[in-house]
């Protein structure tokens, strides 16, 4: 966040996500944002000029096997149950939102994996 409050530190040593901001087609303040295949937040999340990026990049730098294990984890998610979650979540947009984040998740491998991670 804002004001590095977004990750919190237990005190048995490990770090919690306390909160995400937004989602799909809005951002954490409220405003409306695009939602689309791309998935930019790969390079805003890691870029030094946002309070992200500056806790993210000293991240990936301390454990360069954090993004492999990560994207092990989204190639392993069930999209069986992803669907149900989307079809069940009472949202009009269902549809489109699940498209789009199959899309996102396609995309997101496979930005990995031009890179050898």
């Amino acid at each position: 966040g804002l004001g590095y409050d977004n990750i919190m530190k237990h005190k048995n040593g490990n770090l919690y996500a306390v909160d995400h901001g937004g989602a799909f087609h809005f951002r954490a303040q409220g405003d409306h944002k695009e939602y689309t295949p791309d998935v930019n937040e790969k390079h805003s999340l890691v870029h030094n000029n946002n309070p992200s990026g500056r806790v993210f990049s000293e991240l990936h730098a301390n454990h360069p096997d954090a993004i492999k294990r990560s994207l092990e984890t989204v190639k392993n998610m069930d999209m069986n149950h992803i669907h149900h979650l989307f079809k069940t979540s009472g949202l009009d947009n269902w549809q489109d939102l699940h498209d789009n984040f199959v899309k996102r998740r396609e995309n997101l491998i496979g930005s990995y994996q031009h890179e050898n991670v």
